[in-house]
């Protein structure tokens, strides 16, 4: 007699086999979806401070360039720039780079070119930070609320 089909232990077994290579490969695609992402961001973080050292170089050169210059972003967006003495600049891009703003944070652009900045990135949870003596921004571990620079007046 010649059965055609499978059997239901047949179908089990094929069903534990794809259970078990789902358990085995799901979470090693999101650890390498989540190192892409803060990849892109460091890039990012990079990118934008290139940026400021740029305007701080062309700021000597253009008398519409102000320094020091404070951007604060929130929800992917410039919330205000300003000095750090308080006077409100109109908001828009002051540091010409592509790609999307991070989703919070700040930037500060001393007088004497120094650039520091605190920044988040919702994708990829990570806070990157880069003080004055850093060439390069670095990835922190900070919360999206502890992720934004202090300065003195």
């Amino acid at each position: 007699m010649n059965k055609k089909g499978f059997s239901l232990m047949e179908l089990m077994l094929v069903l534990a086999l794809i259970g078990i290579l789902a358990i085995i490969t799901v979470p090693m695609i999101l650890n390498v979806v989540a190192q892409a992402n803060e990849k892109a961001f460091l890039d990012t973080a990079s990118t934008i401070n290139k940026s400021a050292a740029n305007y701080y170089a062309a700021s000597s050169m253009d008398d519409e360039k102000v320094l020091p210059l404070y951007v604060t972003y929130e929800n992917s967006k410039i919330k205000s720039n300003e000095t750090t003495d308080g006077v409100s600049l109109e908001t828009k891009n002051y540091l010409d780079y592509k790609g999307k703003h991070p989703d919070s944070g700040n930037i500060l652009i001393k007088v004497n070119g120094e650039v520091t900045m605190a920044i988040f990135d919702n994708r990829s949870g990570k806070c990157v930070e880069k003080e004055v003596n850093d060439k390069t921004p670095k990835v922190t571990d900070k919360s999206k609320e502890g992720c934004y620079l202090t300065f003195e007046n």
